[in-house]
């Protein structure tokens, strides 16, 4: 099984003019694979991904393709990239504080997506709940179901959407930041379940954190909407061969020299 992008534009009317802010992107993802896409904000990330979900805003607008095993779909499509979220596609967006409806509990909101599977009956639902909170790491998942979003850590959060997201048995999974604003001991914590839970499953990384995209299957390195390094992450990463990536890596946190930081009084 695997995904395939093929020719993927995107392009958006800003002050009536047209403008080109994804072009040419193809690139093919196997079963069990993670692709991390990295690149500075701005450099057309996101956008790629909200193509695929039919998410993009509406003064945006996509062409091109992406098959799913053997079924091809129009990126212009948004109705048909619409009805596959939730089951052949999960998204995991970033803020999983934000995302979750602080209104209701978190039983609440995991069940709602049980229901759309088909599972009805409570005591069904109250089980794979608490399945899936224990496969995302929570020792006492049954006290967080009772919880609202407020009361949970940033890091919980992000695991609460991840819960979600493997509740659907899909053939892609695309995370945006997923580990944005929590603590580094929650990020790698996330990121150590993603490959395992999403293991039957095609994975789309978008991450400024190159440490973690050190440990994805392929790296696809964006900047100003094009692709411009593409391969295996260990290649890309500790052997880039376009002067963008190098620019990257050398000032990512772990490698700035802040020794050359000059102080005024």
């Amino acid at each position: 099984m695997s995904i395939e992008i093929k020719k993927l534009n995107i392009v958006g009317t800003v002050s009536e003019k047209q403008v080109t802010i994804v072009k040419d992107v193809n690139c093919k993802i196997a079963k069990g694979e993670i692709l991390a896409i990295i690149g500075q904000s701005g450099s057309g990330k996101t956008m790629t991904a909200m193509s695929l979900l039919g998410l993009l805003p509406e003064n945006c607008s996509a062409t091109g393709e992406i098959a799913i095993e053997s079924t091809t779909f129009s990126l212009s499509d948004t109705k048909k990239l619409n009805k596959l979220l939730g089951s052949d596609v999960v998204f995991i967006p970033q803020s999983g504080s934000e995302f979750l409806d602080p209104s209701f509990k978190i039983k609440t909101q995991i069940f709602e997506s049980l229901d759309l599977l088909g599972i009805k009956k409570k005591a069904d639902k109250l089980a794979r709940a608490t399945e899936l909170l224990l496969q995302v790491g929570f020792s006492q998942p049954k006290t967080v179901l009772e919880l609202y979003p407020f009361q949970l850590s940033g890091g919980m959060a992000q695991r609460v959407l991840l819960a979600i997201g493997i509740a659907t048995p899909s053939k892609l999974v695309i995370a945006d930041e997923p580990t944005r604003g929590i603590d580094s001991k929650s990020a790698d914590n996330f990121f150590e379940k993603l490959p395992v839970l999403c293991a039957n499953s095609a994975v789309i990384l978008i991450t400024h954190n190159l440490e973690m995209a050190k440990k994805c299957s392929h790296v696809m390195v964006m900047k100003d909407g094009k692709v411009v390094e593409f391969g295996s992450a260990l290649q890309v990463l500790e052997n880039p061969t376009h002067q963008y990536t190098k620019s990257l890596i050398e000032n990512a946190p772990e490698n700035f020299d802040y020794t050359k930081l000059v102080t005024r009084r």
